[in-house]
């Protein structure tokens, strides 16, 4: 007889039905051994992320844990603590008020980590009962140890970071209390995304702006390997007619990191970071209108083994300022400036001292275009919260007390790469702010104690404006910020339309050139800050055209004026005459100091228009007789020639004559100091 045969039908369906339970049950067993095997794994892997430092791919591993099992209050802890370790600290509290809720006393440092999260939301008297708890809770341990996402902290610094973050919300509170009455405006779709937008940079007459951003490119494949984000790519963008273009990426940006850094204000500079040697300063410049060059290494003293994150420029191009974590600084970032010399030499890096530098970060420099005010971020002085704005100025060879911009600048986060325009009336920076498109956008701010003054004019030689426009207010009460600009368009007199050109800046008083710039972004625009109470001379010089100047006095004022003029060019014929003169002491020849300007005017004509014959004529008064007369005229005349010969003009293309006594137009009222003059005009274009 068989085994079953032993066993009845009924006994076989009860072990039939038992033997699957069991087989069931195991399997179940089974796979939540391998669901938590797999749980284990991945936060052995989210670990490791904060052990490097990775937050952004630890945090995603953190929520998809939490996702599965949301009464783990040690996945919430997690979560919380790695969020205040990212850019968007304020999403911490939701979970470790969870960890609270459920389990008080869970950590020791959950009082310190929970204070850090309402500090970021700005609920600053939560924060400072937790920050006060937290002192308590240690003050007797201060030689105790605590690890947090897998790094170890002495109490000593956790009780010394609360309270600096005591201090923190103490000064929260006082720029709360009275904040300043600028104002934040996103600068829309053509300059945000949903991915992160910052570091801006800006051009001194804020018509062109750079910026980084890691949105999206077509190739998928550029991402980087640690955060799965992608990689760091430079934008520009254009304003015409008072909007933004849409950005552009820059042509040099590689399969790697590149990151703005600064503009020159001339916006023919550009200064990027690459990540190489823990971070180097490259160089690119502007060729033609919107083309730029394959950007070198910026070879100033600067790049080192160590990290330098940030600079800028001065408006000579012999000052920078940077930050590094360089050694023999006074803890964490320093600021530094280095400086060229009469004979190109740089300087060694120069720390600007305990005024500017504390043991926390200092990062962010932006020096503006009149060269004394130094705009930094700091996560120290009387900061709100981690990076806040300072200003300060470099008045009787040091730098003044720095200055909290106050909120709503600043505020509980990190507010840096700070730059502002030449008037001092707009900033911009990048922030996270209810109306962001995603992550840090960027803004442009209203500055403070500035309003919008209706139109006037001035009446000196040419039309001088406050500044019209609703964005571009006029300043208020504040004499020692108080700049004059000088804006505008050049056109074809004929055609009306906009051209570029060359044009040089000189000052009449001391005879030199101020600046010397090409109106290419956008084309035919130009613009530059001078200081007030001065006489200066403008020349236009265009390949086809005569050359233009503008002569002009700039009144002492004590607000911000702008220039605004249209220059049309007019094209070069035969017996055109040229815009200049230059003057002669009485019964002499010999050119005088004030000759040079317009002389070096008329040589870079003869260069631009390689092929232009000119005559040069030259007159006297009518105090000597017309024998001497026409032999002073004749030698003035021949003293221009030969000058534009030694500046390297063919003497084959330059004739000259006596005119004699100068005829003055009627009814002019000439001295005879006017009537001892040369005047030019064109006699052959061949």
């Amino acid at each position: 007889m068989s085994f079953v045969s032993f066993i009845g039908t009924n006994d076989m369906k009860t072990t039939s039905c038992k033997y699957k339970l069991w087989v069931t049950m195991f399997f179940v067993l089974l796979a939540q051994q391998i669901a938590l095997g797999q749980e284990q794994n991945l936060l052995k892997e989210a670990k490791k992320y904060c052990m490097e430092n990775n937050y952004l791919k630890a945090i995603e591993i953190f929520e998809n844990l939490w996702q599965k099992d949301k009464k783990n209050i040690q996945i919430a802890y997690y979560l919380g603590v790695a969020h205040l370790q990212s850019l968007h600290k304020e999403k911490a509290l939701t979970y470790l008020q969870i960890v609270e809720q459920q389990s008080p006393i869970f950590d020791t440092l959950l009082p310190f980590f929970l204070g850090q999260a309402c500090q970021a939301r700005t609920e600053i008297e939560k924060a400072e009962y937790y920050f006060e708890n937290t002192l308590n809770l240690l003050k007797d341990k201060p030689q105790n140890e605590y690890y947090f996402l897998e790094h170890k902290i002495s109490a000593q610094t956790i009780l010394q970071q609360a309270k600096k973050y005591l201090q923190e919300c103490k000064n929260a509170k006082k720029y709360l209390q009275e904040p300043t009455n600028a104002q934040l405006f996103n600068l829309g779709k053509n300059i945000n995304t949903p991915y992160a937008e910052y570091a801006p940079v800006v051009s001194a007459d804020e018509s062109v702006l750079v910026f980084t951003s890691r949105r999206k490119t077509l190739e998928e494949d550029r991402l980087d390997i640690e955060d799965k984000l992608p990689y760091e790519d430079i934008y520009i963008s254009y304003r015409v007619n008072g909007e933004w273009t849409p950005a552009e990426p820059m042509p040099f940006n590689t399969r790697t990191h590149e990151a703005s850094i600064a503009l020159s204000p001339d916006g023919k500079k550009l200064f990027i970071y690459k990540d190489s040697n823990e971070g180097d300063f490259y160089v690119s410049e502007r060729i033609g209108e919107r083309q730029w060059t394959t950007p070198k290494p910026l070879r100033y003293n600067i790049n080192s083994k160590y990290h330098e994150p940030s600079m800028s420029i001065t408006e000579d191009g012999k000052t920078i300022y940077f930050s590094s974590d360089r050694p023999g600084g006074f803890g964490g970032l320093d600021i530094y400036k280095v400086t060229q010399n009469e004979h190109g030499v740089w300087s060694e890096p120069i720390n600007l001292g305990p005024t500017i530098n504390t043991p926390y970060n200092e990062d962010s420099p932006f020096i503006h275009k009149d060269g004394k005010t130094l705009y930094f971020s700091s996560e120290a002085h009387d900061t709100m919260g981690g990076f806040d704005v300072f200003m300060t100025e470099f008045e009787n060879g040091q730098w003044t007390k720095p200055q909290n911009l106050g909120y709503p600048i600043n505020s509980t986060l990190d507010d840096i790469h700070f730059v502002i325009s030449a008037d001092f009336q707009r900033g911009y920076y990048a922030t996270v702010q209810p109306n962001s498109f995603g992550e840090k956008d960027i803004y442009v701010i209203t500055m403070p104690k500035y309003y919008a003054e209706e139109v006037e004019t001035i009446s000196f030689q040419m039309a001088a404006k406050i500044m019209p426009l609703s964005f571009l207010p006029a300043i208020a009460n504040a004499s020692d910020k108080a700049v004059f600009i000088l804006r505008s368009i050049i056109k074809d007199e004929i055609t009306n339309q906009v051209i570029s050109a060359r044009m040089t800046l000189y000052d009449a008083e001391k005879n030199e050139v101020v600046e010397e710039f090409n109106s290419v972004v956008p084309v035919g625009n130009f613009f530059t800050v001078v200081n007030s109470g001065g006489k200066y001379i403008l020349s236009i010089q265009k390949e086809g055209y005569l050359f233009h100047s503008e002569h002009f006095e700039i009144p002492k004022e004590n607000r911000n004026i702008e220039k605004v003029i249209t220059i049309l060019l007019k094209r070069i014929k035969v017996g055109a005459k040229l815009d200049i003169r230059v003057y002669f002491d009485y019964n002499k020849a010999t050119l005088k100091r004030d000759a040079v300007a317009a002389l070096e005017k008329l040589v870079a004509f003869m260069h631009i228009n390689s092929r232009t014959k000119v005559e040069i004529t030259g007159y006297a008064d009518k105090s000597g007789t017309p024998e001497k007369n026409q032999l002073l005229s004749e030698e003035r005349a021949k003293t221009v020639v030969n000058y534009l010969i030694m500046k390297g003009i063919d003497r084959n293309r330059l004739k000259y004559r006596g005119g004699g006594v100068a005829k003055p137009e009627p009814g002019a009222d000439v001295s005879d100091a006017k009537q001892r003059y040369i005047d030019c005009h064109v006699i052959d274009m061949d």
